[in-house]
């Protein structure tokens, strides 16, 4: 009877009660499965069926299929389950001789220009600022030397300049060698060239000291110099240098000045709409010096290998796949584009921290957030806002040495009509498609009997007897004793919460090895676009022991819920681990939860972490922000509360409310580990954002959604909460370390230029951003759509994209401290619970119980 009478609202158990609701789902991705489901199994009781066949998109989870097509009480079913693979609508190829191709053209050009005119030097040094990787950059200077030696007799040294960050090579390889050699340096002026050009441009007014980062601190641990003693500058002199670094003694005398010229070009952010601006986009380069001379003998820019691909992207591949997908109606537009670029290119650590110089790296985030740009630009000319949420956009780089550069693209189309194929042991095929939307909505169930434990359901609404026979057979199959899970994970090994990185299936082996252990529940309450089960794990005081009706509502009604959600951006990995922790620390601690309610999502984007887990196999310490988003490429958030949400991701926060209505509300996030350089968007982080992530501002900070028309109990207990977070990461001395250090760093090269793309808010030392919110019962954010109840609704940020090992480790301890603050929170509050009378209009008072909200 509790099974039957008594769901919850998630997918953890198979009842009617759960099967009729999904029949009757306005999500599509719902209804569809259980429609198809409920055909299919008519099908199968009447004639002997074979194969049963589901396009891929619908294929997961294949758990769910094999429960609604399996006799209940029996294992497995008789057919076998197919799936039918998606095939790629459009595809197209880009390849190119590459920029060594053309250097080394302009390179023997040059050198018998110069000889036919008499000035040809035997001494030549010729720096190169490329994209290729130093190794091929060596074989291929090599084979220059030779040719050059043998046709002209020349003696040449061929220099090395990384032109992903040209800035900051020139001054390790060039710079830093010489101050090593000066024996009385006190102070060290890095200077380079201000930015404010006339004409628009998304770069910041330091783009070119943005280059030098962060050679403050690589100067500071080579030469066991304070890093107060090395000044950053802007010069505003029109003649000023690029680049400068100027060595003093304690006098302010100089002791070494070097200044170099990188190459740039100012090229339109979007090619086909130059009135959005432009961007100052890095460029190869060749210098031919006369060794040992400054003298400039010929010089000459050339597009990169990346810069190449990204016009060809631009001008034939986002037009193309516009035409080919045409006015498709709802989301997403297309299934996924799959970018595959191979290239000879720069990909290195640099000696700090997290940091990296990557080419590749920096095309992929440009791919992936200008694809996003571009569609949702194309979606406001045509009035068609679905195109926020257009397919899976999935760069896949690869480093091919040697070679030269080339790329594939393939298109997958959305099927515009979702069906699925039946198979006969004869060999004949049925097609079964989900009902017009209002046949199931019209539908009612009247009735329910029971008799010999097989029961009977009546129904008004339904078109035709054939249709009510079917659904009550489907719905009698349910089996409520049914225990869903993710499958086996009995070969995964266990991960390490403070080394790895986790996925979905880690997930769910974690909780299978603990479920026992638990103070209370983890269960699967939707399942993603990708088909994946989202897990939702609920702890509180059980009270006695034995098979009684637990009410979710009663527990909130007596206690506070604080509510955690990990990883909605999947690239942001510690939370996950965080989660985790705290849900193993209340194993043994049943003391806490008689003060308060825990509801955590460990992993709420499980389509983007197994994007993400797939692309770090190549590129583990990328930021990977292709899987930011769901595997629609969509801010999801923006689907919360939407009763047609397509997404199961986008409907957990709304079946959480539904379960728990919770107090103070968690989603945990983060930022990147290392810099953030998009080269053809402004070279910091991309314009949909409006303040620059270019460089992580602290180990954690937090931002808060601060109602504007809160009222003064609200006020107290919002102002209440904040102190006393942020006064704990004060207090905690790893973390307010870890914030100092990066604070400064933030400061020095971001806010001290640029205080609106990089501002500072603090509270007790650590950055505690403002959001200011409004009550509003249509918005998705729980705090506007809910004032009355919710006390707070905020977000935590780490720099965690992505880690591993000691880093996550740090990361997932910021993480505890915010936690363990906001339970200790909670439990001080004081909890009032008054009776309720409401007068009806039949004259009686209808008398129940309120706990007061906000704490």
């Amino acid at each position: 009877m509790i099974n039957d009478w008594f769901p919850a609202n998630g997918e953890e158990k198979d009842t009617w009660v759960q099967r009729f609701t999904a029949l009757k789902s306005p999500n599509r991705d719902v209804s569809t499965r259980a429609q198809l489901g409920m055909q299919a199994f008519a099908e199968i009781k009447f004639r002997k069926v074979d194969q049963f066949i589901i396009p891929e998109n619908l294929a997961n989870p294949s758990e769910l299929w094999n429960r609604y097509l399996t006799e209940k009480g029996s294992q497995t079913h008789s057919l076998s389950l197919s799936v039918k693979e998606e095939k790629p609508i459009w595809t197209a190829q880009w390849e190119d001789a590459g920029e060594l191709a053309d250097l080394e053209s302009y390179l023997l050009e040059t050198l018998a220009r110069l000889d036919r005119k008499g000035i040809m030097k035997k001494q030549l040094s010729i720096e190169i600022t490329t994209t290729i990787s130093r190794d091929s950059f060596n074989n291929w200077s090599h084979h220059l030397k030779t040719n050059m030696n043998e046709r002209w007799g020349i003696g040449a040294e061929f220099i090395f300049r990384d032109a992903n960050k040209s800035g900051l090579h020139w001054a390790m390889h060039e710079v830093l060698p010489k101050l090593k050699q000066e024996k009385e340096i006190h102070t060290v002026e890095i200077q380079a060239k201000v930015f404010r050009p006339e004409k628009k441009h998304l770069d910041l007014v330091h783009r070119f000291l943005q280059e030098l980062y962060p050679f403050d601190a690589i100067l500071s641990s080579e030469l066991s110099l304070p890093l107060e003693r090395i000044h950053l500058r802007l010069n505003d002199d029109s003649s000023a240098p690029m680049f400068q670094v100027i060595a003093r003694d304690k006098l302010g005398r100089e002791l070494t000045t070097k200044s170099w010229e990188g190459w740039v070009e100012s090229c339109p952010y979007m090619l086909n709409q130059p009135e959005r601006g432009n961007a100052l986009i890095p460029f190869a380069g060749c210098r031919i010096y006369q060794k040992g001379e400054n003298k400039v003998l010929a010089s000459q820019s050339f597009k990169t290998n990346p810069y190449r691909f990204w016009v060809w992207y631009q001008e034939f591949v986002l037009p193309q796949l516009v035409k080919q997908i045409g006015r498709h109606e709802g989301v997403p537009k297309f299934s996924r584009l799959e970018c595959y670029v191979e290239m000879d290119a720069v990909d290195v650590k640099l000696p700090h921290l997290e940091e990296v110089s990557s080419v590749l790296e920096g095309l992929h985030e440009d791919i992936y957030f200008f694809t996003l740009h571009a569609l949702h630009d194309h979606g406001k000319r045509v009035g068609d806002s679905g195109w926020d949420a257009p397919g899976g956009i999935l760069p896949f780089m690869h480093e091919k040495f040697g070679e030269k550069p080339k790329a594939e693209i393939a298109l997958y189309a959305m099927a515009t009509e979702q069906k699925a194929e039946l198979v006969y042991e004869n060999g004949e095929q049925k097609t079964i498609r989900p009902f017009p939307p209002a046949i199931m909505q019209q539908g009612r169930i009247t009735e329910v009997t029971k008799f010999e434990g097989k029961r009977t359901f009546f129904f008004s609404g339904f078109t035709t007897p054939q249709l009510e026979k079917e659904c009550g057979e489907w719905l009698a199959n349910a089996d409520p004793g049914y225990q869903r899970t993710l499958g086996s994970t009995e070969s995964l090994k266990e991960k390490s919460l403070d080394s790895d990185v986790f996925v979905n299936e880690d997930v769910a082996k974690w909780l299978e090895s603990r479920k026992e252990k638990l103070n209370g529940q983890a269960v699967p309450i939707d399942f993603s676009f990708n088909g994946q089960w989202i897990w939702l794990v609920e702890l509180y005081a059980k009270g006695k022991k034995g098979e009684t009706i637990s009410s979710f509502q009663k527990h909130s009604l007596y206690k506070p819920t604080f509510f955690l959600n990990a990883r909605h951006h999947a690239n942001e990995v510690s939370s996950t681990n965080a989660a985790l922790q705290l849900i193993e620390q209340l194993a043994d601690d049943n003391e806490l939860l008689k003060h308060l309610n825990l509801v955590i999502v460990p992993l709420e984007n499980v389509d983007g972490a197994a994007l993400h887990a797939k692309m770090a196999v190549e590129h583990p310490y990328w930021k990977l922000h292709a899987a930011r988003y769901n595997a629609c490429g969509l801010e999801y958030a923006k689907y919360r509360f939407q009763p047609d949400a397509p997404f199961g991701e986008a409907r957990v926060y709304p079946t959480v409310w539904k379960r728990w209505a919770p107090d103070v509300v968690l989603d945990d996030h983060g930022v990147p580990s290392h810099e953030w350089i998009q080269p053809f968007s402004g070279y910091h982080s991309p314009p949909r954002f409006p303040v620059s992530y270019w460089i992580p501002s602290s180990r954690m900070y937090t931002i808060w959604r601060e109602l504007t028309d809160a009222t003064d109990h609200q006020r107290e207990a919002y102002d209440s909460l904040r102190s006393f977070l942020t006064k704990r990461l004060d207090e905690d001395k790893i973390v307010a370390e870890d914030n100092a250090m990066w604070l400064n760093t933030y400061r020095r090269w971001g806010n001290n230029f640029d205080a609106t793309h990089f501002p500072v808010e603090l509270s007790h030392g650590s950055i505690a951003y403002t959001r200011e919110s409004k009550s509003n019962q249509e918005s998705h954010d729980l705090i506007e759509r809910f004032s009355q109840w919710v006390t707070a609704d905020l977000m935590t940020e780490v720099n965690d994209e992505t880690v591993y090992d000691k880093e996550l480790a740090a990361c997932k301890h910021a993480h505890h401290v915010v936690h363990q603050a906001i339970l200790d929170w909670i439990k001080e509050r004081e909890v009032k619970i008054q009776v309720r009378r409401e007068p009806l209009e039949n004259g009686t008072i209808r008398i129940g119980l309120e706990r007061i909200r906000p704490l």
